[in-house]
């Protein structure tokens, strides 16, 4: 662990510069670091300050009925283990549509696409919080630990306060909007490794969005398995 927590460090100096230079041209500068011989290497190291990042941000969550350090642990290591299946449910796919490329360039690939989303995605999940506890502060507690809002509970929102639901509607749909199209922006990395034309990148974009799908929705099952008592809603 101390060595893990090392390299990290090592690394930390770098990571922002390099965040910066992955958002501004995410096309040429994914697929030429995941190109590199050491492309997984640094991939991990680049996907775990990002974790450590998150998870910081989420400490309070995560200390309402866990060790700090044993949650914020194996919430990084199942966050870890969730990227590379995505990863190997990648391979195959590129596999089963005859693409080129070998797992360790989709790996690295798949780290250095993810990796930009979590930070923003806990933050925005911070800022919704925050505008629902203005408006009420059990319903805020509610959607923290579930992430869901019913269409009932939205229009009593709108009924009740629409500065408040306006907020939470523009960062939510935001968050969508940010999301999707961060990844069909990076899709055509996948697609340049594998050599695929425009068909075979589209249908690989489909069956790898309900891949990543069908991962998150197990994921949920997964953290409740992993933590019985609740990790406060972490991400």
């Amino acid at each position: 662990m101390n060595d893990l927590v090392v390299f990290l460090a090592s690394r930390l100096q770098g990571y922002f510069p390099l965040l910066f230079r992955i958002v501004a041209h995410p096309r040429t500068n994914i697929l030429t670091l995941a190109q590199r011989p050491s492309a997984v290497k640094d991939g991990m190291a680049f996907f775990g300050i990002s974790l450590a990042i998150g998870i910081a941000l989420q400490a309070s969550f995560l200390m309402e009925k866990n060790d700090f350090v044993v949650a914020a642990g194996i919430l990084s290591l199942y966050k870890l283990i969730e990227t590379i299946l995505a990863a190997f449910a990648l391979a195959l796919i590129f596999r089963l549509l005859r693409g080129v490329s070998h797992f360790e360039p989709i790996l690295a690939a798949t780290l250095y696409v993810t990796a930009p989303l979590y930070v923003p995605i806990v933050i925005l999940k911070l800022l919704t919080l925050g505008v629902l506890r203005d408006f009420d502060r059990a319903l805020a507690d509610e959607w923290r630990m579930t992430h869901d809002l019913s269409s009932g509970t939205v229009e009593a929102m709108w009924a009740i306060d629409a500065g408040s639901a306006a907020a939470v509607t523009v960062i939510l749909l935001g968050q969508a909007v940010m999301i999707i199209t961060w990844l069909i922006i990076c899709w055509s990395v996948f697609s340049r490794l594998n050599g695929f034309g425009r068909w075979r990148s589209v249908i690989g974009f489909c069956l790898g969005g309900m891949a990543f799908w069908g991962l998150g929705e197990l994921g949920f099952l997964i953290l409740d398995g992993l933590f019985p008592d609740g990790i406060g809603g972490a991400l």
